[in-house]
């Protein structure tokens, strides 16, 4: 049963009757005191007619003053609840002019309200840093671009960054997750992508995962040849070949297309002869 939203005045004192007052406690099954239990007082007969109300100190102490008398009738009764208890009633009580009328103590049974949790403290975060260099060599790699990635799921990315002119990059704010954890995926043009292995943040912790990349190496340069379709270069095979080549005759060689020496004389000697017969 609630406490009403409003109070009705208390019934019409006797003539020369003047007001009273009413003190009274409430505890619980073990006589501890109930702070802050609501208390009401009511009409005897019908428990919805409410007059006044308040709550309990700190011992569970409560007092009202003001009261009509009733003219020796027990004309109230005193209604108490607390969250976490069982309502209580006290018995019907009469308010006596100028005095004042204890109820005593109203029991109210239950434990009580539910103890609030204590909330668990939230983690404190982690951090992660390295230095991200050339394998084989230790040089810095700079503007690489570094990635806190889900050791499961190189997909899932929780935070990204570039490594400065040192190659040095960190993470601040790491959140705690479950085991495997995390990975540093590192990536960059000209060089072989490479991932680190699994590792966990613990609460406040700093990790140092350290990386290193290896650069693509350069294409190697290839000759094509018409005996060699691999385009492999074959030192041994084309010596062979250049050395079993048709070595140029002497009598044609100098430049490509045209006659030898010996054809050259020939045809000069029939050009003479010609000659020759003509002039006689």
């Amino acid at each position: 049963m609630a406490a009403a939203a409003t109070y009705e005045p208390y019934p019409a004192m006797p003539a020369g009757h003047t007001t009273g007052s009413l003190t009274g406690r409430v505890t619980n099954t073990n006589g501890t005191g109930i702070q802050g239990a609501n208390v009401t007082i009511v009409n005897a007969s019908n428990l919805s007619l409410f007059y006044t109300g308040g709550k309990t100190d700190s011992e569970g102490n409560f007092g009202f003053s003001g009261i009509n008398s009733s003219g020796g009738q027990e004309a109230y009764r005193v209604y108490a609840n607390a969250s976490g208890y069982s309502d209580a009633y006290s018995v019907p009580v009469r308010i006596e002019p100028g005095n004042t009328c204890n109820v005593h103590t109203l029991i109210l049974g239950g434990s009580g309200p539910s103890p609030t949790p204590t909330p668990s403290p939230t983690p404190k975060p982690g951090n992660v840093s390295g230095y991200v260099t050339l394998a084989g060599y230790g040089g810095a790699i700079t503007d690489a671009r570094v990635c806190l990635v889900d050791a499961l799921d190189a997909f899932t990315v929780y935070n990204a960054t570039y490594t400065n002119t040192s190659g040095y990059y960190r993470f601040e704010g790491v959140r705690i997750i479950g085991a495997p954890g995390y990975r540093v995926h590192v990536e960059k043009d000209g060089y072989v992508e490479a991932y680190s292995a699994p590792f966990n943040v613990n609460q406040g912790a700093s990790v140092s995962v350290n990386m290193t990349v290896n650069k693509i190496p350069e294409p190697t340069a290839t000759a094509t040849s018409g005996n060699n379709p691999s385009g492999r270069v074959n030192t041994t095979t084309d010596a062979t070949i250049i050395s079993s080549a048709t070595p140029a005759s002497p009598a044609n060689a100098g430049i490509p297309g045209l006659p030898g020496f010996a054809a050259i004389t020939a045809v000069a000697g029939v050009v003479i002869a010609y000659a020759a017969v003509r002039k006689q």
